[in-house]
Formats: C-alpha cells, structure tokens, sequence
C-alpha cells in the first residue's frame, strides 16, 4: 500500500490476473470445494481469478481452524498448523494480486475483495487498528465497494464486504458516516437483511468469525434504529 519493500518476504508483482473458464481444471475445482458456499458460488461463476482463488483456498483453511480452536473443538495438530502459518503472507499476496488487477483490470468486484480479506485477516490477527497505513485500508475498501454495481451472483458478496467495511469504519468520525451509509443503502436495497436471522445466513456464506459477528450485530442494530427515526424525524 505505501510501495515499501515488504519486511516478511520479498514481493513479486505479476503482470496480470489469469481467468479460468469453464471446464475447470481438478486442482481448481478442489480449491473452490474447500471455500465457504458465497465464495465457491461466485468462483463457480469464473467472476474471480485464479490468484484471488488461491487467497481464498488457503484463507479458508486458516479461518475454519481459527473457529475450531474458538470453539476449543481443534486437534493438537490444527493448533500446530496455526502456530506456524503466517497469515501476513496472504495479505502480501492480496496486495500483489490488486496490483495486478490495477494493470489487467477483470471483475470489479475483486479490488473490493483484496481490500475486504486484507482487513479480515487484520481482525482475525489481532491487527487491525494497529498498522500505521490502517486508515487508508478502509478508505480504500469503502471507495472499492462504491464503485461496483454488482451483478445478482456478486450481490451476497457486497453484503458481507460491507458488513467488513462497516465494522472498520468505526472510530474516525469521516468513514464511521460512509461506514453508516453502507448499511443504510443495505438496508434500502435488499429488504431480507432488515431481519438479523437472514443477513446472518449471508454472512455466513462466507468468512465467519464470532467476535466480529458480535459487532456486526451492533452495526446492523444500529443501523435499524436510524432508519426506524427517519420518518418522525422528517
């Protein structure tokens, strides 16, 4: 984000994204098997490239056995697997993948996905709010999510993407207002995330970690409470 050299590892751009096409390939369709159902639906679509998949496929794992171990369900060897994975390199790779997307250009919905998985991994590492380049993480995956006027397979995705920017969206007085407008326009446009119990169901489609769900609900309450005053107030 800032062009400094990455302190983990050494950065290698690709020139462009590469997009399957249907039949896919056995290893990819095993990947796109191992995605929570909103993820493998838009992938299913050939909407995503092959290196945004393979975000996905290894985020998959990583998160699943992160709510393993919250439910203290994980085998000794899942909490080995998490002691030794480096979640830092999927952020790096999402940044070489929007880089890449910035020269190829492809689906617009995925500069919002690089932005919206590099802060989930900062919520679920502990991280976020805590980078110096934080702030302008959010500005840009809010001002990616403005930009896509989503196609019916793309719109759960939108939902969850902005339910992420939302929650990050707190705590700067400028993007907590765009974070609430979000929501507003939600709430607006798709009349079953009025009810918590079927915007759960979308967000669980895909990446799902409980301490965020909690805010999420927060959120979203607070959000159904601006629009309950709306009408009194005018």
């Amino acid at each position: 984000m800032t062009g400094a050299a990455s302190k983990f590892s050494p950065t290698k751009p690709i020139e462009k994204l590469d997009y399957p096409t249907h039949p896919f390939f056995p290893n990819l369709c095993a990947a796109i098997a191992t995605m929570p159902k909103g993820f493998r639906d838009l992938a299913l679509e050939a909407a995503l490239s092959v290196q945004m998949l393979q975000i996905l496929e290894r985020m998959s794992k990583f998160v699943m056995l992160v709510d393993r171990v919250l439910q203290r369900a994980a085998t000794t060897q899942e909490v080995y697997f998490l002691l030794l994975y480096k979640p830092h390199l999927v952020v790096q790779d999402a940044y070489i993948c929007l880089g890449a997307w910035n020269r190829s250009g492809g689906s617009k919905i995925e500069p919002a996905l690089c932005y919206g998985l590099i802060a989930f991994s900062w919520i679920v590492m502990g991280q976020a709010r805590v980078s110096p380049v934080y702030w302008r993480l959010v500005q840009n995956l809010v001002n990616s999510i403005e930009r896509v006027e989503p196609r019916e397979y793309e719109t759960e995705c939108i939902i969850w993407l902005s339910m992420v920017a939302a929650v990050h969206c707190q705590g700067l007085h400028e993007l907590s207002k765009r974070g609430g407008l979000l929501l507003d326009r939600l709430l607006q446009r798709h009349a079953h995330t009025q009810e918590w119990n079927s915007l759960e169901s979308v967000l669980r489609k895909f990446f799902w970690h409980k301490p965020l769900a909690t805010e999420w609900k927060d959120c979203w309450k607070a959000a159904i409470l601006r629009r309950s005053r709306r009408p009194s107030e005018g």
